[in-house]
């Protein structure tokens, strides 16, 4: 996308204390697409308008950077479709799936709104400072958000929309680790792989946050705990993997 028409916008919304930043036009390697913007406020659904770029807003001023080809739109209109088809099929499969929300607003031809998708975040900022000491064991080059989302309220009038109306933040970060992936030691091995880890690693196997009615709604975390012998000592994890579970309020977990 060109951030220079949207040079005014800067920062992202908070959803409880979880920070997010949009960072529109940030270089992402060849071939990939993050930190995308979508102003909606039309008839046709985002999966039907998605592959059609002729049906949409300037695509050559807004959805293309200085200076990129003429066939950014059409790779761009691509990654749309696949992006969207991905979580549609996931909803499909399992209509109690955390991107089933998501499927029917895309689906839904008189839905208005924005949305962001594949949000960058950045781990030493974008936790809440209750797990702000697992930044270490995410990879920062993966850690984003499927998507971001503001519903639009009908005008009601000059008094404004009614409380249950307003607007609201909806969201989901579905993060898994890859292979080989950031880890937070100790103290390093000499043998240790470059990041990885020391006599105790963690890693962030999996952390999926959704988000609805600008609050967490749902929450699943994987920790991944290996430690290594030391002189003396002898340590045996019979199960290196522990669910994380995230507390709203006093008393009022949330499923995982």
């Amino acid at each position: 996308m060109n951030p220079e028409p949207l040079a005014g916008l800067t920062g992202g919304p908070d959803i409880g204390e979880w920070a997010f930043e949009l960072d529109v036009g940030r270089p992402v390697p060849a071939g990939g697409f993050a930190n995308i913007l979508i102003l909606k406020g039309r008839q046709g659904s985002i999966i039907d308008l998605a592959p059609n770029p002729n049906a949409w807003t300037a695509a050559s001023l807004f959805s293309c950077r200085p200076g990129e080809a003429p066939g950014a739109v059409a790779a761009l209109s691509q990654w749309l479709t696949d992006w969207l088809a991905d979580a549609v099929e996931r909803a499909r499969q399992d209509p109690a799936s955390i991107y089933s929300y998501f499927a029917r607003i895309a689906s839904e031809p008189s839905w208005t709104g924005i949305l962001m998708l594949n949000v960058s975040l950045r781990p030493e900022s974008a936790l809440p400072p209750a797990i702000a000491g697992l930044a270490g064991g995410i990879d920062a080059d993966s850690f984003a958000a499927h998507h971001l989302g503001i519903n639009h309220s009908p005008v009601q009038g000059s008094a404004g929309p009614a409380g249950d109306d307003l607007s609201d933040l909806f969201g989901l970060i579905d993060y898994q680790a890859v292979p080989g992936a950031a880890s937070a030691g100790s103290e390093p091995r000499p043998d240790a792989p470059a990041g990885s880890d020391g006599l105790v690693s963690l890693q962030v196997a999996q952390l999926s946050v959704l988000f609805a009615n600008s609050a967490v709604t749902g929450f699943k975390g994987l920790l991944r705990i290996e430690m290594k012998s030391a002189e003396g000592f002898e340590f045996d994890v019979r199960d290196p993997d522990v669910a994380m579970r995230w507390q709203a309020s006093p008393g009022a977990d949330l499923p995982g």
